[in-house]
């Protein structure tokens, strides 16, 4: 499976790391994040200014690419663009996981959650897409355990 990953938190974001992690076995990655967090733009895309991309050393291993945009805005040029210039012409990711985000995104918050947007902007374009959150109350998160939760689901 070849899987285009993202997340609205930015590529350096502890929910993406852990969620990298924990899909290593489930096929080849790209990851095309934004280059900082992009909490809350939902479905938005960047239109008046050009999209910077960069090549990007993932610090929780390999390489990836920031974007100087929304999360929609890297699934758009993840899916149509990036992913052909890595993967060859006429290719196409898989599937399109978005997060994990650092906070729960329930009820009307799926409305204005940049990782829920960049998801659905997957689907839009066709490609089988799943957000995944976490939900952030008292004590330490536990981003491995939510990422392993995550890729469990993905599997079934």
């Amino acid at each position: 499976m070849r899987i285009l990953h993202t997340n609205d938190d930015g590529i350096a974001a502890t929910g993406i790391a852990a969620l990298h992690e924990a899909t290593a076995t489930l096929g080849e990655r790209l990851v095309v994040a934004p280059a900082s967090g992009q909490s809350a733009e939902s479905h938005g895309i960047t239109f008046h200014r050009p999209v910077m991309v960069h090549n990007a050393r993932l610090d929780f291993g390999g390489e990836g690419v920031a974007v100087e945009g929304t999360p929609a805005d890297c699934v758009k040029l993840g899916a149509r663009a990036l992913w052909q210039e890595w993967y060859g012409k006429g290719a196409r990711p898989d599937l399109v996981i978005s997060g994990m985000n650092a906070g729960a995104n329930v009820g009307i918050n799926v409305i204005y959650s940049g990782t829920v947007g960049a998801a659905v902007e997957g689907a839009f374009l066709g490609i089988p897409s799943i957000a995944v959150s976490l939900h952030l109350g008292g004590g330490t998160p536990h981003f491995a355990r939510a990422a392993q939760i995550a890729r469990a689901a993905m599997r079934s």
